[in-house]
């Protein structure tokens, strides 16, 4: 039987070493009150439940107008396009909901309230309030 080299033993011992050790992202932060209500009232949110709000192919492009109104329109979609569905949204103390007529109920999202936390300057992250623990739903504010 071979012995390994030196320096591939080295790596191979290095990153068993890292992979025991888990990485810390930074922490959420988490978007209530007057600064939940600015970010969503009247402005048009790019949601992936894919991840990459950046995706157009996988993106859905959404207005939530200050009348309370929301315009939701499918993946591949840009702003301005004609919404496939149109709902209500409101804010239930620190959670952002919304009920739409039919868009997005075989796939859960037909009738949600989520909290909103910052991952970056134009990354949020919607998390569901039966599920809070997992990343519902990313998006980039357009």
């Amino acid at each position: 039987m071979m012995k390994p080299h030196g320096w591939i033993f080295a790596c191979t011992v290095g990153i068993a070493a890292l992979s025991a050790v888990p990485l810390r992202a930074q922490p959420a932060a988490a978007i209530v009150g007057d600064e939940l209500r600015a970010l969503v009232s009247g402005k048009s949110w790019a949601l992936s439940t894919y991840g990459d709000p950046t995706n157009p192919a996988t993106t859905m492009v959404w207005d939530f107008r200050g009348d309370g109104t929301v315009c939701a329109r499918p993946g591949a979609s840009k702003a301005g396009d004609k919404c496939a569905d149109e709902g209500k949204w409101v804010l239930r103390g620190d959670l952002l909901c919304w009920d739409l007529t039919w868009f997005g109920a075989s796939f859960g999202f037909k009738t949600v309230c989520c909290s909103v936390k910052r991952t970056g300057p134009d990354r949020l992250q919607l998390h569901s309030d039966k599920a809070p623990d997992l990343t519902y739903m990313v998006v980039r504010p357009l």
